[in-house]
Protein backbone atom coordinates (compact mmCIF):
# COMPACT_ATOMS: atom_id res chain seq x y z
CA UNK A 1 0.00 0.00 0.00
CA UNK A 2 1.79 3.19 -1.25
CA UNK A 3 0.65 6.43 1.01
CA UNK A 4 1.34 9.81 -1.49
CA UNK A 5 2.08 13.04 0.63
CA UNK A 6 1.02 16.00 -0.68
CA UNK A 7 2.73 19.35 -2.09
CA UNK A 8 2.11 21.22 1.15
CA UNK A 9 5.11 21.96 3.71
CA UNK A 10 3.03 22.53 6.66
CA UNK A 11 1.01 19.03 6.15
CA UNK A 12 0.98 15.95 8.69
CA UNK A 13 1.63 13.29 5.72
CA UNK A 14 5.03 15.22 5.10
CA UNK A 15 6.15 14.62 8.62
CA UNK A 16 4.77 10.93 8.72
CA UNK A 17 7.03 10.43 5.53
CA UNK A 18 10.23 11.71 6.97
CA UNK A 19 9.41 9.87 10.43
CA UNK A 20 9.00 6.35 8.62
CA UNK A 21 11.41 7.08 5.65
CA UNK A 22 14.40 9.40 7.25
CA UNK A 23 16.65 8.55 4.52
CA UNK A 24 14.54 10.00 1.83
CA UNK A 25 13.72 13.82 1.69
CA UNK A 26 10.52 15.08 0.78
CA UNK A 27 11.11 19.17 0.35
CA UNK A 28 14.09 21.27 -0.39
CA UNK A 29 13.51 22.46 3.36
CA UNK A 30 14.47 18.68 4.01
CA UNK A 31 17.74 19.27 2.08
CA UNK A 32 19.25 22.43 3.70
CA UNK A 33 18.26 20.96 7.01
CA UNK A 34 20.24 18.01 6.42
CA UNK A 35 22.95 20.13 4.97
CA UNK A 36 23.06 22.46 8.38
CA UNK A 37 22.84 18.83 10.60
CA UNK A 38 26.22 17.87 8.48
CA UNK A 39 28.25 21.05 9.20
CA UNK A 40 27.22 21.64 12.44
CA UNK A 41 28.07 17.70 13.73
CA UNK A 42 30.92 17.59 16.57
CA UNK A 43 34.23 15.37 15.84
CA UNK A 44 33.98 16.87 12.04
CA UNK A 45 36.26 19.66 11.06
CA UNK A 46 36.52 21.65 7.82
CA UNK A 47 39.26 21.25 5.02
CA UNK A 48 40.69 24.50 6.11
CA UNK A 49 41.20 23.61 9.62
CA UNK A 50 42.35 20.17 8.56
CA UNK A 51 44.91 21.76 6.52
CA UNK A 52 45.99 24.56 8.51
CA UNK A 53 47.40 21.67 11.26
CA UNK A 54 50.04 20.24 9.44
CA UNK A 55 51.76 23.63 8.66
CA UNK A 56 51.44 24.54 12.66
CA UNK A 57 53.15 21.75 13.45
CA UNK A 58 55.94 21.95 11.21
CA UNK A 59 56.33 25.56 12.60
CA UNK A 60 56.53 24.30 16.38
CA UNK A 61 59.19 21.89 14.99
CA UNK A 62 61.51 23.97 13.17
CA UNK A 63 61.35 26.17 16.30
CA UNK A 64 62.37 23.51 18.43
CA UNK A 65 65.16 22.08 16.36
CA UNK A 66 66.75 26.06 16.18
CA UNK A 67 66.64 26.28 19.95
CA UNK A 68 68.18 22.49 20.12
CA UNK A 69 70.94 23.08 17.56
CA UNK A 70 74.00 24.13 19.30
CA UNK A 71 76.04 27.12 18.60
CA UNK A 72 79.14 27.15 16.65
CA UNK A 73 81.66 26.52 17.96
CA UNK A 74 84.82 29.63 18.04
CA UNK A 75 87.77 28.93 15.66
CA UNK A 76 90.88 28.14 17.41
CA UNK A 77 94.02 29.16 16.06
CA UNK A 78 95.70 27.01 13.53
CA UNK A 79 98.01 24.05 14.06
CA UNK A 80 101.17 25.76 14.22
CA UNK A 81 100.58 28.70 16.07
CA UNK A 82 99.03 26.08 18.71
CA UNK A 83 101.91 23.89 18.27
CA UNK A 84 104.88 27.28 18.81
CA UNK A 85 102.63 28.21 21.93
CA UNK A 86 103.04 24.65 23.36
CA UNK A 87 106.36 24.94 23.03
CA UNK A 88 106.93 28.51 24.92
CA UNK A 89 104.87 27.10 27.57
CA UNK A 90 106.19 23.53 27.99
CA UNK A 91 104.48 22.81 31.66
CA UNK A 92 100.62 22.93 29.66
CA UNK A 93 99.64 19.20 30.09
CA UNK A 94 97.17 17.62 26.83
CA UNK A 95 94.69 17.71 29.44
CA UNK A 96 94.90 20.99 31.04
CA UNK A 97 94.83 22.00 26.79
CA UNK A 98 91.99 20.39 26.32
CA UNK A 99 90.32 22.32 29.71
CA UNK A 100 91.42 25.64 28.40
CA UNK A 101 90.21 25.35 24.69
CA UNK A 102 86.70 24.32 25.62
CA UNK A 103 86.41 27.07 27.64
CA UNK A 104 87.39 29.17 24.72
CA UNK A 105 85.26 27.26 22.16
CA UNK A 106 82.10 26.61 24.07
CA UNK A 107 80.01 29.39 26.28
CA UNK A 108 79.75 28.31 29.62
CA UNK A 109 80.76 28.07 33.46
CA UNK A 110 83.68 25.61 34.71
CA UNK A 111 81.55 23.09 35.47
CA UNK A 112 80.25 22.70 32.09
CA UNK A 113 83.57 22.82 30.96
CA UNK A 114 84.32 19.73 33.61
CA UNK A 115 81.28 17.94 32.39
CA UNK A 116 82.07 17.92 28.74
CA UNK A 117 85.47 16.55 28.88
CA UNK A 118 85.26 14.46 31.94
CA UNK A 119 87.24 15.86 34.23
CA UNK A 120 87.06 16.37 38.16
CA UNK A 121 85.31 20.05 38.86
CA UNK A 122 87.82 20.65 41.61
CA UNK A 123 90.59 19.79 39.40
CA UNK A 124 89.21 22.61 36.87
CA UNK A 125 89.09 25.27 39.42
CA UNK A 126 92.46 24.43 40.73
CA UNK A 127 94.36 24.24 37.12
CA UNK A 128 92.96 27.52 35.68
CA UNK A 129 94.01 29.33 39.11
CA UNK A 130 98.14 27.99 38.08
CA UNK A 131 100.13 30.62 36.84
CA UNK A 132 101.45 29.17 34.05
CA UNK A 133 98.13 27.72 32.86
CA UNK A 134 96.90 31.83 33.47
CA UNK A 135 100.02 32.83 30.89
CA UNK A 136 99.15 30.25 28.53
CA UNK A 137 95.15 30.54 28.27
CA UNK A 138 95.77 34.39 28.31
CA UNK A 139 97.92 34.06 25.11
CA UNK A 140 95.94 31.47 23.54
CA UNK A 141 92.78 33.96 23.81
CA UNK A 142 94.77 36.53 22.32
CA UNK A 143 95.51 34.69 19.17
CA UNK A 144 92.26 33.60 19.09
CA UNK A 145 90.92 36.87 18.93
CA UNK A 146 93.55 37.82 16.32
CA UNK A 147 92.20 35.20 13.92
CA UNK A 148 88.18 36.71 14.24
CA UNK A 149 89.42 39.59 13.79
CA UNK A 150 89.39 39.31 9.73
CA UNK A 151 86.16 38.39 10.09
CA UNK A 152 84.61 41.07 12.58
CA UNK A 153 86.32 43.68 10.27
CA UNK A 154 84.39 41.86 7.40
CA UNK A 155 81.22 42.21 8.98
CA UNK A 156 81.68 45.68 10.04
CA UNK A 157 82.22 46.63 6.17
CA UNK A 158 78.75 45.01 5.35
CA UNK A 159 76.73 47.05 8.17
CA UNK A 160 78.08 50.15 6.35
CA UNK A 161 75.95 49.36 3.72
CA UNK A 162 72.55 48.52 5.54
CA UNK A 163 69.56 49.85 4.96
CA UNK A 164 69.03 52.04 7.93
CA UNK A 165 70.99 55.00 8.44
CA UNK A 166 71.19 55.19 12.35
CA UNK A 167 73.49 51.33 11.94
CA UNK A 168 75.61 52.82 9.54
CA UNK A 169 76.49 55.97 11.20
CA UNK A 170 76.95 54.29 14.62
CA UNK A 171 79.18 51.79 13.06
CA UNK A 172 81.11 54.11 10.44
CA UNK A 173 81.36 55.85 13.73
CA UNK A 174 83.11 53.13 16.03
CA UNK A 175 85.35 52.41 13.02
CA UNK A 176 86.36 55.66 12.87
CA UNK A 177 87.06 55.70 16.88
CA UNK A 178 88.64 51.97 16.44
CA UNK A 179 90.99 54.11 13.92
CA UNK A 180 92.16 57.03 15.82
CA UNK A 181 89.62 59.16 14.62
CA UNK A 182 88.05 60.03 17.74
CA UNK A 183 85.61 62.79 18.13
CA UNK A 184 86.15 64.90 21.43
CA UNK A 185 82.90 64.72 23.30
CA UNK A 186 84.14 67.35 26.26
CA UNK A 187 85.18 70.94 25.32
CA UNK A 188 88.47 72.30 26.69
CA UNK A 189 88.84 73.21 30.33
CA UNK A 190 88.70 76.13 31.56
CA UNK A 191 91.83 77.50 33.91
CA UNK A 192 92.15 76.67 37.50
CA UNK A 193 91.61 79.80 39.65
CA UNK A 194 93.05 80.10 43.05
CA UNK A 195 91.99 81.96 45.85
CA UNK A 196 93.59 82.95 48.77
CA UNK A 197 92.06 84.40 51.94
CA UNK A 198 93.73 86.31 54.42
CA UNK A 199 92.07 86.33 57.56
CA UNK A 200 94.88 88.59 59.68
Amino acid sequence: MLFLSCTSSTCCCDLTSRTLFPSITTSPKGKAEDLLLKKSAPGKKSNAQGAAQPVAAKARDKAKQELTVAPPKATLPSTEVVAELREEHPRITDRQHELICTMLQEPGTVMDAAGRIGADPSWCYTTLRKPWVVAYSTELARQTLHGHALTALAVQGQLLHAKSDWLKHEVAKDILDRSGFRVQTEGPRAPSVEVNINLD
